[in-house]
C-alpha cells in the first residue's frame, strides 16, 4: 500500500464516497430548484405581463434563477457538507465513525446550530458560482438555437432530458 504523508491513497479514496454523498443531492436540487424557477417565471411572465414586447434576456435570467437555485442548494445542503467535512478532517484518531455515528454525535451536541454550521459561506460561495454557470448555460443555448436550421432540428428548450410539462396552469 502506498502512503502518502501517513495517509493511505486508500483511505483518501474511501472518503470521496462523502464528496459524493453532498454533491450529487447538491447537483440534483439545483437542477430541480432551476427549472422550477423558470416555470415560476414563465408563468409570472404569462400572467402579469401586459406588454406582449417585453423580454428578459436568457443569459440574464439564467444568472438570477441559476443564483437562487444554487443559495437555495446550497443551504439545503449543508448538513450533508458538515458530515464530509467532519469525517474528512477527523485524522487518525477516530472520532466519527461513519455517516450515522457523525450525524448523532453532532445532533446531540451541536444540535441543528451544528449541522448548518458554515451555512453562510457555503452560500455565499455558490451563489455566484451557480449564477455564472447557469448564465453561461443559457448563452450558449441561445448561440446554439441561432446557429440551428430550424426546419430540420427543434430548439434546445430546457437543461432535463425529458420534461412533459409543467405543473403550473398555462394562463390564457
Amino acid at each position: 500500500m502506498i502512503f502518502l504523508h501517513n495517509v493511505s491513497l486508500l483511505w483518501f479514496f474511501g472518503r470521496y464516497g462523502s464528496t459524493l454523498a453532498r454533491d450529487v443531492p447538491f447537483a440534483g436540487l439545483m437542477v430541480v430548484f432551476y427549472e422550477a424557477l423558470k416555470d415560476l417565471t414563465e408563468y409570472g411572465k404569462q400572467k402579469w405581463s401586459t406588454n406582449s414586447n417585453f423580454h428578459v434576456s436568457s443569459s440574464l435570467e439564467g444568472l438570477v434563477l441559476g443564483g437562487l437555485a444554487g443559495g437555495f442548494s446550497a443551504y439545503l445542503t449543508t448538513p450533508l457538507d458538515v458530515v464530509k467535512t467532519r469525517l474528512q478532517v477527523q485524522g487518525s484518531t477516530l472520532r466519527y465513525n461513519g455517516w450515522f455515528d457523525t450525524i448523532r454525535q453532532i445532533w446531540k451536541t451541536e444540535g441543528t446550530k451544528g449541522m448548518f454550521r458554515g451555512s453562510i459561506p457555503r452560500v455565499t460561495w455558490y451563489v455566484p458560482a451557480s449564477a455564472l454557470t447557469f448564465m453561461a448555460v443559457e448563452f450558449l443555448r441561445d448561440q446554439f438555437n441561432e446557429g440551428l436550421n430550424h426546419d430540420d432540428a427543434q430548439e434546445v428548450a430546457r437543461l432535463s432530458v425529458e420534461k412533459k410539462g409543467s405543473s403550473l396552469p398555462k394562463v390564457a
